[in-house]
């Protein structure tokens, strides 16, 4: 797989309140859940993991998850990256929010 190469002076920032608009446009224009999103999101992150690393099979990965929605993206990514062969280990920082996506996904990871 090959990625293309952008210059640093050429990527573009993104603030917190526009990823903010962008999730609520695709909550509210396309009916699609935050779960939703976070899935997606991992699951390009684990492909771009996995691409980085040359595979990830067999190969030890730490990700170190905090208690907000970037945690639980992360902890998504971790079970893609598990799902792909990885020995993963994850490192949480337990979610303020017991009903929130991050708790979720914790859980989820450590039923696997």
């Amino acid at each position: 797989m090959n990625w293309p190469r952008v210059p640093w002076d050429q990527v573009v920032s993104v603030s917190s309140a526009e990823l903010r608009a962008g999730d609520a446009a695709a909550r509210e224009r396309f009916g699609i859940a935050a779960l939703q999103l976070m899935e997606i999101a991992a699951w390009q992150m684990a492909r771009f993991v996995d691409a980085w690393l040359d595979g990830v099979a067999g190969k030890r990965i730490l990700v170190v998850a905090g208690s907000g929605n970037n945690g639980g993206d992360a902890l998504c990514t971790a079970r893609f990256l598990a799902q792909r062969g990885a020995a993963v280990q994850a490192s949480i920082v337990p979610a303020r929010d017991r009903n929130g996506l991050a708790a979720y996904h914790a859980a989820t990871l450590r039923q696997l």
